[in-house]
Formats: C-alpha cells, structure tokens, sequence
C-alpha cells in the first residue's frame, strides 16, 4: 500500500520472514551462526513520518474503525461469505478449509457484521480491536507503543472457592465476590459492588452464577445509574463458561450476546453427599451421607463412594455427544489424587477432552460440565 510506504513503517510480517530466511542462510554458511548478527529495522524518520500519516488521517476526518477477526464455522462456500460482509468492511481477508473460515477485516458497524456471520454459521475466537483509539493515542503520544487502560467493559463475578475466584480473575473479572455458603448477598452488598465503578464511565457485566441471586442482583442494578447486564448463570460452571468469551474491549452488547448464546450448550451435574434418605425413582434407595449425582434439579445416579460416583457418571457422559468437559474439585478434595483417580480407571481422559481444576467450591465435591 501507498500509504504504508509514505509512513516509513516496518513490514512486520515481511521483517520476520527476513530473519527467517537469514538465519537459514547463516545456519548453511557459518558453523557458529548464533554469533551472527541481525540487521533492526526501524521506522523511517524516527518515527515521524509515521505521526505525519496519521495526522492527515484525523485532520480528514477519516475512520479506521474496528480491526475484527473471527473463525466462522460453516458449509457455506467461501465465495458466498465473502459476498456477504465485503459491503460492510473494508480489508477483507478470508482464509477456507471448509467447514473452517478465519476472517480478518476492518469495519465501523461490528454489530452488523457479526449478525450477518451468524445468519451462515458458528463464530468463534472473536477478537475486536479499536483501531481508531491505537491510532489516537500513537499520535498523541509520537512513535510510542499505545497501551489501551481503558475497558469499555468490567465484569464483576458472584463466586465459591479460592480457587474458582483465581480462575475468575485470569478470566478477565474486575472484581470477585466470594459467596457465603450460608447465605446469599443482600441488595445493599451488590450495590456496594456496582457503586466502586460509579466514577468510571464503564458498562458492566455481572455473573451471578446462582438463580437465588438474581432476584437481589435486579433490584440492586436498578439503583445505580450504571449500565448493567446480569448474565443468568445459575452455577459456576456456566458461569466460568461465560467468563471464557468475555472481551473487554467489545462493546457491552456484544459481549452479552456471545454469553447467552453459550449457556444452553453448557449441562451441569453436582455430585455430593445425600443430607437424608432418599429414593430415586422408588427403586434404588440411598442412605444419608451416601453420594449422589444431580442434573437439572433431579437425582439421577448414586454410589457408595464419590469418585466411583464420578467416573460413573463420566462413563455415562463419554457415550453421548460432547466438545469437553470441565470438573471443578471441591474444597475437601485434592486435585492431584483425583486425577490419579480418573487416570486409573476413565480410559484416555486426555483424548476425552476431560480438564479437572481445583475449584474449591462449598457444597458440591465436584461440579462437572458437559460443553456440548
């Protein structure tokens, strides 16, 4: 590109095929090429040229939008999805090995985009970068690498257990707050939660992962003059399902979007000790402190021990269709000995697509979620 030229800039893509090739050269002609050295390539003009080109962008008028990129899964032809989004973009690239595209393109209306991607397929991997905000600030800032601090989203998360809590945080989350195993938060204690962002002009996003939650998560968000999403996650494995799109750069409606469309391919099954007597299905009678295993409200397994509970449900779940499945270790289990449980008798836990983390949650000895 022209443009591209003017501004003096480095070809990063180019200049990493250059070393590549280089090293190959040098590894044929030296024995000790690693001594050798490699030639920096630097913008041309310190820079300047570069902070030229986007001053004339801005004093224009001109938009760079959003840099979008995506994986869209799909029978469609490539040549059909192109035709779909080349009106609404500019630089568009797209990448096909049926049923697998990987689009990258450039836009002001993502919202429209991603409606229009939907209607022939899957999206998955969607990342959304703010081109017009990097810009601004490398010209504010001369040749300066721009780090964006700014959010346009926070996510706040109702959690149990430490190490569900870390996983939260690694996840993207502002704020965690660990749940009580006796009682569920008031209004007032939410409000506190959405009130530290008042100051902030950020949208917010709330994970409740509870369904006795919600009643108080409403109310409270209604107090608030902040714009809030309660995202119905009845548990935490939904709920770190959730957190795994989230993007705080993509705008709040998106971000919702990509949540809920998530939560109905996610199903949960609790394993924990049995607090009374009980018969399932007037058949199989179960004794108090003996495990039992819960989907959707219901008892639909039992054992004498909980990990013998565990692979049998698992054995049960490997017949059906599935992407993975997540088992969250409770606080009085060890994660180590349970995966040497399942290592033992779960044939191929690896090639099941079986990940155990140490959750530590109240209540529930293992939390396990069939991603279908």
């Amino acid at each position: 590109m022209q443009l591209l030229k003017d501004s003096g800039v480095v070809d990063s893509g180019g200049y990493g095929i250059e070393i590549i090739v280089k090293a190959i050269e040098l590894s044929c002609l030296q024995p000790r090429s690693l001594d050798a050295s490699v030639t920096v390539r630097t913008p041309e003009d310190s820079g300047n040229k570069i902070k030229q080109a986007l001053g004339d962008h801005f004093d224009h008028g001109d938009e760079y939008g959003f840099c979008t990129q995506f994986v869209l899964i799909s029978e469609t032809d490539e040549t059909v999805l192109r035709n779909k989004l080349e009106n609404l973009c500019t630089s568009l690239v797209v990448l096909s090995e049926s049923p697998v595209h990987r689009v990258h393109l450039h836009t002001n209306n993502v919202d429209d985009v991603m409606s229009n991607a939907k209607k022939i397929g899957e999206i998955q991997d969607l990342s959304v970068e703010d081109m017009e905000k990097q810009a601004f600030g490398s010209y504010s800032n001369g040749t300066e690498a721009l780090n964006v601090d700014e959010d346009l989203v926070k996510m706040i998360v109702l959690s149990s257990g430490e190490g569900n809590k870390e996983m939260f945080l690694e996840l993207g989350a502002a704020t965690v707050f660990s749940l009580s195993p006796d009682s569920n938060p008031s209004v007032s204690e939410l409000l506190g939660l959405f009130k530290q962002f008042e100051s902030s002009d950020v949208d917010l996003i709330l994970l409740p992962n509870d369904k006795n939650i919600f009643s108080a998560a409403s109310e409270a968000a209604k107090m608030t003059k902040l714009n809030i999403k309660i995202i119905p996650t009845q548990n935490l494995g939904q709920g770190l399902e959730c957190a795994a799109e989230f993007d705080p750069q993509m705008k709040l409606e998106i971000n919702e979007k990509l949540m809920l469309e998530i939560i109905p391919n996610i199903e949960n099954i609790f394993i924990f000790p049995s607090a009374r007597n009980i018969s399932i299905n007037n058949t199989v009678d179960v004794l108090s402190g003996d495990p039992i295993a819960m989907k959707s409200g219901s008892i639909i397994d039992s054992a004498k021990t909980l990990d013998s509970l565990l692979v049998k449900i698992l054995k049960s779940e490997m017949n059906l269709e599935y992407e993975r499945v997540i088992i969250l270790v409770g606080k009085d289990r060890i994660k180590s000995q349970v995966d040497d449980f399942l290592s033992k008798n779960v044939e191929s836990v690896v090639k099941s697509n079986i990940e155990t983390y140490y959750g530590g949650q109240d209540h529930y000895d293992y939390l396990v979620s069939i991603i279908k």
